[in-house]
């Protein structure tokens, strides 16, 4: 077919003897073939469609991606692979599914519950806004003193040593201080003792006395003006001796009565303020009535800023007051004290089971 098409074969068959040529015998041979039934056939087949497509298609990138694929998803390692993803345990013994159960465990979790259900409510929004500034548990063996002094701060300051105003019938000894429980116990008790009283008037004398009892105060330690001031207290009532939780500042005005217990009943109490104005005291003082405190725990608050005090017992209101606020850093002091002899031999104590104090987180 090649040889018979071209320019030169068709000028050679013009030419006188071609018949007796090779060629001819060529061109005789190729009508031949032409009409030969598997010539024909394969002409037929390789002029259609379908064998062109498949010559497109040897070598292609269709055909070697395909040979590729054939290869890899008929390996060990995708028939493993396979297995592995459609087996029906595979997610129940995952890391995911071990988180997810937990997850669902932590949902039925009672605490967590209680939890979002504050937090849903907001209930301790009031709580929140506070920032703990000292704290008291009375954890250890004895009386931390690098919180905590045994006498009034001036004595200290001055005298590296105890006294007591010249009405008082006590003296302060640190050894009626007793940590037990965690709770630190101010004991009075029938004491012979001697000690220093202050006299406006003569200065510091020496005194004896039939009684001794207790004082703590964070004088040295901490101060602070306006917060929220609080103690979990139980007290006995013993007359005439008196329970004092009370601030005051570096003189002894302006002061603030938290509570003074023990000069009326049982289910009274007294909570006040001391200022000095114009060189006069003045002293706001209100009873507060309610229950038997000398019967059990109650947590006793304060509240201070710069407008309003507010005296709480467990939480609740009992007094405020909005007049003569003071202004300066006080420190905290609980004490026992007595300005009467009693009648008959007394015993008595104030015990602290914690002291906390707050201040306003910043907005």
């Amino acid at each position: 077919s090649v040889i018979v098409n071209t320019t030169e074969f068709k000028n050679n068959s013009k030419e006188k003897g071609f018949k007796s040529t090779e060629g001819y015998r060529q061109l005789l041979n190729y009508k031949k073939l032409t009409k030969d039934a598997d010539i024909r056939f394969a002409q037929k087949i390789m002029n259609s469609v379908k064998y062109k497509n498949y010559k497109s298609l040897i070598n292609s990138e269709k055909i070697n991606n395909f040979e590729q694929l054939k290869s890899y998803v008929s390996s060990a390692e995708f028939a493993n692979l396979r297995k592995e993803i459609e087996d029906p345990r595979r997610f129940k013994n995952s890391e995911e599914h071990k988180l997810l159960a937990e997850f669902e465990a932590l949902t039925k979790n009672k605490d967590l519950i209680w939890y979002q259900k504050m937090k849903s409510q907001n209930a301790f929004a009031e709580e929140m806004k506070w920032q703990l500034t000292f704290d008291e548990d009375f954890d250890r063996s004895a009386l931390n003193q690098s919180k905590w002094i045994t006498g009034y701060y001036w004595g200290k300051a001055l005298l590296n040593d105890n006294y007591v105003l010249a009405e008082e019938k006590q003296f302060f000894k640190p050894e009626n201080i007793e940590i037990r429980e965690s709770v630190a116990h101010l004991n009075t008790r029938p004491d012979k003792c001697k000690g220093k009283v202050w006299d406006s008037q003569r200065g510091f004398l020496p005194a004896e006395f039939d009684y001794s009892s207790a004082l703590i105060s964070t004088g040295q330690s901490f101060r602070q003006k306006y917060g929220k001031f609080e103690a979990k207290v139980r007290l006995s009532h013993t007359k005439p001796l008196t329970h004092n939780f009370w601030m005051v500042a570096e003189n002894m005005a302006p002061q603030i009565d938290i509570f003074k217990y023990g000069a009326a009943g049982k289910k009274s109490i007294i909570a006040g303020i001391h200022t000095v104005k114009n060189k006069v005291a003045q002293h706001i003082n209100e009873n507060v009535n309610g229950a038997d405190f000398s019967s059990d725990f109650y947590i006793y608050s304060l509240e201070w800023t710069p407008n309003k005090i507010t005296w709480k017992i467990n939480g609740v209101e009992v007094h405020s007051q909005t007049q003569n606020i003071p202004d300066q850093q006080m420190y905290l002091v609980f004490s026992s004290n007595m300005t009467e002899e009693p009648a008959s031999t007394i015993n008595g104590a104030m015990a602290i089971d914690w002291v906390r104090c707050f201040q306003l987180k910043d907005k």
